[in-house]
């Protein structure tokens, strides 16, 4: 719906209770300003959930790891994780070895302090263990996580 009116020396032309042209803003006009202004809330509020998990997400990923821990250290407690924790206590604070007189990883990095000797510890047989095949990057992640767990280094 469209008129047109004259205002002394100029035109205005309205769409509804729109005036274009220097009139008053009507109700289709407000209308247009509250839905801008809850979209740009919305779009705040987006913005403020988007950083909340960013936020917790980096959280989680460094307490995951041990601040200032290396790659190595946070594939090994993976790898620690997924292959050694049915038995073992991998981490401090962990649940508790689940079969009575396996050690835990602190215990064993306390006996291996160097990565070296503990590569070469997991590359062998052991008695009493399930057999597990470790890739070399994987006995090197492991080694450097278990290192990490040495009371000396802690």
């Amino acid at each position: 719906m469209m008129q047109t009116r004259e205002n002394g020396s100029d035109s205005e032309t309205e769409y509804g209770m729109v005036a274009i042209g220097g009139g008053p803003v009507g109700v289709i006009g407000s209308s247009l300003m509250s839905e801008a202004k809850r979209a740009a809330r919305q779009s705040r509020r987006i913005g403020l959930l988007v950083g909340v998990v960013v936020a917790a997400l980096a959280i989680s990923i460094l307490a995951w790891q041990g601040v200032g821990g290396s790659e190595a250290e946070a594939r090994g407690r993976w790898t620690a994780d997924a292959h050694c924790g049915g038995c073992h206590q991998v981490a401090p604070g962990a649940e508790a070895a689940r079969r009575s007189g396996v050690p835990s990883f602190v215990l064993l990095a306390s006996a291996r302090p160097q990565p070296e000797a503990v590569q070469a510890w997991l590359a062998t047989p052991h008695p009493n263990m399930p057999p597990f095949q470790l890739t070399v990057e994987e006995r090197a992640n492991l080694a450097a996580y278990m290192v990490s767990l040495a009371p000396a280094r802690r």
